[in-house]
């Protein structure tokens, strides 16, 4: 998902696992006239956030977020949201570190898709309660709002930012 309003222009990358068992990543790259951000929130929607395999990709994510302390952190406002993060980065710089931010993109995404490969397929029960978990968080969303949501709010109406959820953000209403 895109927006360009001018001076600022984001886009939002955002994966919503239903196959299986891994969390949410939700990525937004933002330029600011002459300031770049990325914000990786990876959200705990999982039936079973327990695992080896998953307490070794948290690892691995943070292990990544050390290779980049020349980046600048940032930070966001703590909310209703904050309880689900298994985990975040807030990263900025400017136009010479946008390599560099493109590389943390890169490096997280590869550290999650390898993440997501040794992960077994979910069966139609599990399958079932992670749509539900998703479905839930988006409900929240609605409810309790958010930066974004706010706004998509404001200019749809609660009705139609749920059903963008459900058919483009989150995915819940195709997955079967």
């Amino acid at each position: 998902m895109t927006l360009n309003l001018g001076a600022m222009q984001m886009i939002t990358f955002n994966i919503n696992p239903f196959e299986k068992d891994i969390p949410q990543m939700s990525i937004d790259y933002m330029i600011i006239l002459n300031q770049r951000k990325i914000l990786f929130e990876i959200y705990n929607l999982m039936i079973d956030s327990e695992t080896d395999n998953y307490k070794e990709f948290l690892k691995k994510v943070e292990e990544i977020k050390a290779n980049y302390t020349d980046l600048k952190d940032f930070s966001s406002n703590e909310d209703w949201r904050s309880k689900y993060f298994s985990e975040t980065i807030y990263k900025s710089g400017n136009p010479l570190n946008e390599g560099k931010l493109l590389n943390l993109f890169k490096d997280v995404l590869n550290a999650y898709i390898e993440y997501s490969k040794k992960e077994k397929d979910l069966d139609s029960e599990q399958k079932a309660k992670k749509v539900e978990a998703i479905k839930d968080f988006s409900d929240k969303l609605i409810e309790n709002g958010g930066v974004a949501i706010n706004n998509f709010k404001k200019s749809l109406g609660d009705e139609k930012t749920k059903e963008f959820l459900g058919k483009v953000l989150y995915g819940y209403l195709h997955a079967k």
